[in-house]
């Protein structure tokens, strides 16, 4: 016994000289007890004979994963032989109210996140204790060896060890809630005052659930930065809350040890540094800091991505090269010859004509550096001149096809608008020019008599652009056509009957270089 006080009293020592740091806990316990020894059979104590359990507890952390801690525990521990199936016939049952004092060694596992709410920690423990027996014991007459177990000295004080483990919920930064299973070992066999007549060579066994409610009364805070050692990265060193309690001269979050620009707020990205466009360059660095950009442009803005700020760069808006002002290199005729070159950047051409084609004024694909005819359609045999018999008779045969088109193309009554067969007749005039790109196309449109003349001069012109129009939607270029109205003028017949009112009612076309 007096080496049990001796162990707890050094406990105590130990407590003093290790706590000088940390903060203080204080709890209220309640659960239960059970017991295991002669009169029960169950290893862990059995479940019929669980009691009331209430107690106190202090705790002391000394650093954020180590603590003391003392107990003060009353309860009442129960067994009986009738139950228990294989010693119902002994008839043996006991009472024992226990008070115990113990001061325990804890590890919390998650112990350095105290305080953050929702944190459930796991934590064990074991120590040293004494605890104050006194067994009420029911012998039955008829067991021989009760006698000497009735007439044993068995109350008084026992050492025991508690050992143990449990989870803890911090459901805020002072108070928390736990759970916890707590067996003792006693080292002794008379804790239901049984020895002799039951097995003498086991010691009992008794244990605690408990539940536990908790509350932090203070907390050591060395440099007085208002966080808690426990939850400061700098704990002899004032600093922010941003920064885990580490100094931060901007307050930035980032900690002047880590903090490239320690007097400019800045971002973590960053290291410390202001990036004022939000471009992910720091100011310092940053040729554009107001306006977004690029790290290939040293910050500054590239709308087009081609690596030439936009203030340089002549075509923001388009990659292109440096070489050409960024602007892209253009040739849209693919003749090889950019753009700002060509002199015809939509024609195929030759560097000799400063990318224009060789000139070829009847586009019989004879330039006219080598064409003897160079207004007439020809052949490459012949020079570049058309041959006497075949000009003769595509001439003859165009020309059918006009006088055809001027007998034909035909309008609404006293309107511009082409009746449906004479669009099929149009056609054919749309192929003459385009088998023919020497020649142009003059359209002339007439009336009759009848009428105020300026009202028949309007219509007829309105007629010929009606078929112009029409050309021109056909991909006949503007430049190789005209048009005009005649009104009455040059009559073709009579205007005294209905047949030659009609004939002089028409739209002529003619070929002219």
């Amino acid at each position: 016994m007096r080496n049990s006080f001796t162990l707890i009293c050094m406990l105590c020592l130990a407590l003093g000289a290790q706590a000088q740091s940390g903060y203080w806990e204080g709890g209220l316990l309640l659960g239960g007890s059970t017991m295991s020894g002669d009169l029960v059979t169950q290893r862990m104590g059995s479940m019929n004979d669980v009691n009331l359990a209430y107690g106190l507890m202090a705790r002391r952390f000394f650093t954020p994963n180590f603590a003391f801690r003392t107990s003060l525990i009353h309860s009442r521990l129960a067994a009986a032989d009738e139950r228990s199936m294989r010693l119902t016939d002994r008839g043996f049952s006991s009472r024992t109210p226990v008070t115990e004092l113990s001061i325990d060694l804890e590890f919390d596992i998650l112990g350095h996140h105290r305080g953050k709410k929702g944190l459930i920690s796991p934590y064990v423990f074991v120590g040293a204790g004494v605890a104050l027996l006194n067994p009420e014991t029911y012998y039955h007459t008829a067991n021989g060896h009760a006698e000497a177990d009735r007439t044993a000295d068995v109350s008084g004080a026992r050492f025991v060890m508690p050992m143990g483990a449990g989870l803890r919920l911090d459901m805020t930064s002072n108070w928390s809630a736990a759970v916890e299973l707590a067996p003792r070992a006693t080292f002794w066999d008379y804790v239901d005052g049984v020895s002799v007549a039951g097995n003498p060579d086991s010691k009992d066994w008794y244990g605690f659930g408990t539940a536990q409610l908790i509350y932090r009364f203070t907390v050591a805070d060395r440099d007085g930065d208002g966080i808690a050692d426990i939850d400061d990265a700098c704990p002899e060193l004032a600093g922010t809350s941003l920064a885990s309690g580490c100094p931060d001269r901007d307050n930035d979050g980032v900690t002047d040890a880590e903090d490239a620009c320690p007097d400019i707020p800045g971002t973590p990205a960053l290291a410390g540094c202001a990036d004022s466009d939000n471009d992910g360059i720091a100011d310092a660095d940053d040729a554009c800091p107001t306006q977004a950009g690029t790290p290939a442009t040293g910050g500054c803005p590239d709308g087009d991505g081609d690596g030439i700020i936009d203030s340089e760069d002549a075509c923001p808006l388009e990659a292109g090269i440096p070489e050409n002002k960024g602007c892209p290199y253009r040739d849209t005729d693919g003749d090889g010859i950019q753009d700002s070159e060509d002199a015809c950047p939509e024609t195929y051409g030759t560097p000799a004509n400063n990318g224009c084609p060789p000139k070829d004024t009847d586009a019989d694909g004879i330039p006219d550096a080598d064409d003897n005819c160079p207004y007439e359609v020809g052949t490459l045999a012949n020079d570049g001149c058309p041959e006497a018999e075949a000009a003769k008779a595509v001439e003859e045969q165009v020309q059918e096809v006009l006088d055809f088109a001027t007998r034909n193309v035909r309008f609404g009554n006293n309107a511009a608008e082409l009746l449906p067969n004479s669009y099929t007749i149009l056609d054919e005039v749309g192929k003459i020019l385009q088998d023919y790109p020497a020649y142009k196309l003059k359209i002339e449109g007439f009336t009759d008599n009848r009428g105020a003349s300026s009202y028949n001069q309007q219509l007829s012109e309105a007629r010929a652009k009606r078929c112009y129009d029409y050309l021109r939607s056909k991909g006949i270029s503007a430049s190789r056509m005209e048009y005009r109205g005649l009104g009455e003028e040059k009559p073709v017949a009579s205007n005294e009957t209905e047949a030659g009112r009609l004939q002089n009612r028409r739209v002529e076309f003619s070929l002219f270089k």
